[in-house]
């Protein structure tokens, strides 16, 4: 702790009058310690638990050494239940395009270009199963990460960074924005995350992995606190 001293300089006076005296010498003033910032990892996660309460807007890309792979984009109102996601995938078997959207108790899927949608009650069907990729209490995955960060390290004023230790839960919440990648305890992962100036949490980079090689997977934030619209799919 730094401690400030406050120098008092003393003009002398010339004493002209026999018999004056010399004032006593101020008593510096006690400083203020200044206040130390919150352990990193609790810094996190306070930012990621009052996004998960929030409504926000979402956008996520995945990229490789051998290109961009997925990206998916949407909103979320957890107060209100509405959820959705525009997704694009580049490579593999589940090349193609489609979007979710939940509001409540029901959801609808439509894939591809096509502008038909099924309706599916949620009650029915795992949320988070192939047919939806979607849980309804944590769509994006911020309350799986929050439950699996290991260590955390402030690298500036207002970001981070840390590692996963997907040993602790064995949910998918990666990547952020459409959850489905499973990762083993022997997966390596890790992440930086940025805050803004109030605190808010506006992206984070986890970079894992999982097999061939590793992948970048980018989710940003922004718009926490506004109006969220969803409207239910015309069928």
């Amino acid at each position: 702790m730094t401690v400030r001293r406050r120098l008092v300089l003393l003009a002398p006076v010339a004493a002209l009058l026999a018999g004056c005296t010399t004032s006593a010498p101020e008593t510096p003033a006690p400083s203020t310690p200044e206040a130390s910032p919150p352990p990193a990892g609790s810094t996190v996660l306070t930012a990621l638990d009052q996004l998960r309460t929030s409504t926000y807007r979402y956008l996520l890309t995945v990229d490789s050494a051998a290109g961009p792979r997925f990206e998916a984009s949407g909103a979320h109102d957890p107060a209100r239940q509405l959820f959705t996601r525009e997704y694009q995938a580049f490579t593999g078997a589940d090349a193609g395009s489609g979007q979710v959207i939940t509001i409540g108790d029901d959801a609808w899927t439509r894939v591809g270009k096509t502008t038909t949608w099924s309706q599916v009650p949620l009650a029915l069907f795992d949320a988070k199963s192939f047919l939806l990729g979607v849980d309804s209490y944590d769509p994006v995955g911020l309350l799986g990460l929050s439950k699996v960060i290991g260590a955390v390290t402030r690298t500036g004023p207002a970001t981070f960074t840390g590692t996963v230790d997907p040993t602790r839960d064995d949910g998918r919440f990666l990547p952020l924005g459409a959850p489905g990648l499973d990762l083993t305890g022997s997966d390596t992962a890790t992440w930086t995350a940025e805050l803004d100036t109030a605190g808010r949490l506006t992206s984070v980079v986890v970079t894992a992995n999982p097999g061939p090689g590793p992948i970048t997977m980018t989710t940003t934030f922004a718009g926490q606190g506004e109006p969220v619209t969803i409207t239910k799919p015309q069928i």
